[in-house]
């Protein structure tokens, strides 16, 4: 597979649009408007403004990202998964932008842990158990004995993710498969019609079914223990 670094310049690109939005004066008028219940529908037209005005959105970045679109060089990552890229990098500056995380981290000249596609039939394609990806035909190894894997691969596969792993610096490529249709079930874990007792308390609920007549006990989520863990 080869390497992919445009994400770094996706996030960079993107951060940069974001602060030369923000220190545009009618970023602050426009934050100060959306303070005032009777002026938000104001504030968010003007900051609709000053998104396009800066190249702040998804949209732009697909633009940015269209110079990786080459079918040659080692760069070369197709159209559909520089869109994803450019997704992404959107995606998680926006959660910075509203204080919902740190500020992005950027992939070094590693490049990406993982790409994926947005349709099965554009960059990355899966046919007769192989992977298409860019000229590479990558064969796709599963234990055809483990139901769960001959199910996935009877459904319709939807989307695929590759991703990147190091295991004790050996390097190791796994695929994703996302299909459609509903998930295997072991015969261990398909639900039955039993009835369940529960006594909930503020510490511990206790559980009673047909099966097992002695009482199990877990942590109430009201608990101080359960809230521990939680944290």
């Amino acid at each position: 597979m080869p390497e992919i670094i445009p994400n770094r310049r996706n996030k960079e690109d993107s951060v940069k649009r974001l602060k030369a939005m923000r220190k545009d004066p009618q970023y602050q008028q426009a934050t100060d408007l959306y303070k005032q219940k009777e002026s938000k529908q104001e504030a968010k037209n003007l900051f609709k403004e000053l998104t396009e005005k800066h190249g702040y959105r998804e949209y732009d970045l697909r633009a940015y990202c269209k110079q990786w679109n080459k079918k040659k060089g080692h760069l070369s990552i197709g159209a559909r998964i520089s869109q994803q890229i450019a997704k992404r990098a959107f995606n998680v500056t926006e959660e910075y932008k509203k204080g919902k995380r740190e500020k992005p981290r950027f992939k070094g000249r590693r490049g990406l842990s993982s790409i994926e596609d947005n349709h099965i039939d554009a960059n990355l394609r899966f046919k007769e158990n192989t992977i298409h990806y860019l000229g590479l035909k990558l064969p796709l190894l599963y234990d055809q004995n483990d139901p769960i894997h001959t199910h996935s691969l009877q459904s319709r596969i939807k989307y695929i993710r590759l991703v990147k792993r190091n295991f004790n610096g050996r390097i190791r490529y796994f695929a994703q498969l996302i299909g459609e249709g509903k998930p295997y079930i072991k015969t261990k874990n398909i639900a039955q019609k039993r009835e369940v007792g529960l006594d909930i308390g503020t510490q511990t609920i206790a559980i009673v079914s047909e099966k097992k007549n002695t009482p199990a006990f877990v942590s109430s989520p009201m608990s101080s223990t359960y809230k521990k863990r939680k944290g």
